[in-house]
């Protein structure tokens, strides 16, 4: 078999076994290594088993999600996070009897729309002496950590020694931070929890507050008033009148947090970091979604400038050819004879009268539906790699403002141009084309070079990439679009005359 009858089937096999190398069966989803919330901006930390990732997203002004913003990458493993508002601190495991702490806020640039980090990569804290892995929490400008020790507060570019309420050890406390103020927990007999508010002011003053209800609970960083989350089956809500009322169902294998004035779930699976959300009255949580990384909204519709220069460009091009060609006296035709190869000779007539094949330029529906039939495999394929919308199979980039959604119609497209440049060069058809009669051609028949098969794909993918580029074929009599007049070539059909008589 040769490789003109090999090369169709290159289109359908090649993405589907590109698929298939790439398919992996779905890891379960879990909980991120680590999670905090302001309330406003929610930080965690996900590991690829050899780095961690500290990312965050944020509540914007209008009120949606930002992208995820990867706002570190760290070799050592972090146990702790706390956040205020765009603020974080991130804690590390204690070696040789001490921790290292770095802290930094996430800032949003107007002009691009990203968030970024500063100072860059976070700044290095004094170090917590202390004997195990500390918790940490924080409020306005203040954070405060439980150690082994005791508790502590960062202030004045060092960790001084706060006071506990009395009676009450480290071992037992836990530290929340809430959008009302800072809290500590204490984790009595039976699993009962007991608290105390930080009261306003320079110094450390615990507050004690009545709370009823808690046991087999656990507390919620990041909500609009103190929370837990807890039981069975898992629940989670605020604290009101001194009890926590239990009102949300708890997602599995996710960690929570406050966000606005709900909450927010989130859950690692196979690298990917889904999100979902809550009101504080809401029965359950709404869908997981896929989170996107951030995008700058200054090159989202970049390419539309470059698309649109080079549709015009190829158009005034192809017009000036035209212009030139008749110039010269070059006769536009609409059929063409030419001399059939020995092998068809022999089998149409005897091999002393040679054969002329009658070919018309191939109908405009015709390339397209030849057209449509070379993306469908690509573009299944594309679409199965990128889990995209069918919409985005169908909106080319020129008509789309955001250049990230355009990317599976993109890469569909370059799929299709490169398989139909090699079916081309090899057997001067592309699989739909061979399926609807059509044949590549140069003017005015013989046949056509790699170069001008090259010139001529590029050109159809970029009539692809902005259907701009494909007005002349449609305002043309024979359907000759700017790919056939500035490549020099035609698509036919052939046909074989009857016999002189």
């Amino acid at each position: 078999m040769g490789a003109a009858a090999i090369s169709p089937w290159l289109r359908w096999c090649l993405p589907l076994l590109l698929v298939a190398l790439a398919w992996q069966a779905p890891a379960s989803p879990e909980p991120p290594a680590i999670f905090t919330s302001s309330g406003s901006h929610a930080w965690w930390v996900r590991t690829d088993g050899r780095r961690f990732f500290l990312e965050h997203v944020a509540l914007q002004a209008d009120g949606s999600r930002s992208g995820v913003h990867q706002a570190a990458t760290f070799e050592d493993r972090p146990v702790a996070l706390a956040a205020s508002e765009d603020r974080v601190w991130v804690a590390f495991e204690s070696s040789a009897g001490r921790c290292e702490v770095i802290g930094g806020r996430a800032i949003r640039n107007p002009a691009s729309g990203l968030w970024f980090t500063s100072p860059p990569g976070l700044r290095l804290s004094p170090g917590l002496v202390t004997g195990r892995s500390p918790a940490l929490a924080a409020v306005g400008d203040r954070v405060l950590a439980i150690t082994a020790e005791g508790l502590r507060e960062l202030a004045g570019g060092r960790w001084i020694d706060r006071p506990l309420p009395e009676g009450v050890p480290a071992s037992a406390c836990r530290l929340v931070a809430a959008q009302d103020g800072l809290w500590l927990l204490r984790a009595a007999d039976g699993g009962v929890w007991e608290r105390w508010a930080l009261a306003e002011g320079s110094g450390v003053n615990w507050q004690p507050r009545p709370l009823q209800n808690t046991q087999l609970v656990q507390p919620v960083d990041g909500a609009l008033r103190l929370a837990f989350a807890g039981g069975r089956p898992p629940r989670l809500g605020l604290v009101e009148m001194g009890s926590p009322r239990m009102d949300v169902s708890m997602p599995e294998q996710a960690a929570v947090g406050g966000w606005g004035t709900g909450f927010a779930a989130v859950r690692v699976q196979t690298g990917q970091v889904w999100w979902a959300e809550a009101n504080a009255t809401a029965a359950a949580f709404g869908d997981f979604e896929l989170l996107q990384p951030q995008a700058s909204v200054a090159d989202r519709w970049f390419h539309l400038p470059v698309l649109g220069v080079l549709s015009l460009g190829c158009i005034m091009l192809a017009f000036l050819v035209r212009l030139v060609r008749r110039a010269f006296g070059r006769v536009e035709v609409e059929s063409v004879f030419d001399l059939a190869a020995p092998i068809l000779s022999r089998r149409f007539l005897s091999p002393a009268e040679p054969v002329f094949l009658l070919r018309h330029v191939m109908p405009l529906g015709s390339r397209l539906a030849a057209l449509a039939m070379d993306a469908l495999p690509c573009a299944i394929a594309s679409w199965l790699a990128f889990d995209a919308e069918w919409s985005q199979m169908v909106t080319p980039p020129l008509w789309s403002f955001n250049l990230a959604e355009s990317l599976p119609f993109i890469w569909m497209t370059v799929g299709t141009i490169l398989f139909g440049f090699i079916e081309e060069s090899v057997g001067g058809r592309s699989i739909g084309k061979r399926a609807f009669g059509g044949e590549v051609v140069a003017r005015p028949g013989g046949r056509a070079g790699v170069f001008r098969h090259l010139v001529r794909n590029l050109l159809k993918g970029l009539a692809m990439l902005s259907p701009v580029v494909a007005l002349p074929a449609m305002i043309d009599r024979r359907g000759e679009g700017v790919a056939e007049t500035l490549s020099g070539t035609l698509v036919v059909t052939t046909e074989i005359p009857p016999p002189r008589t």
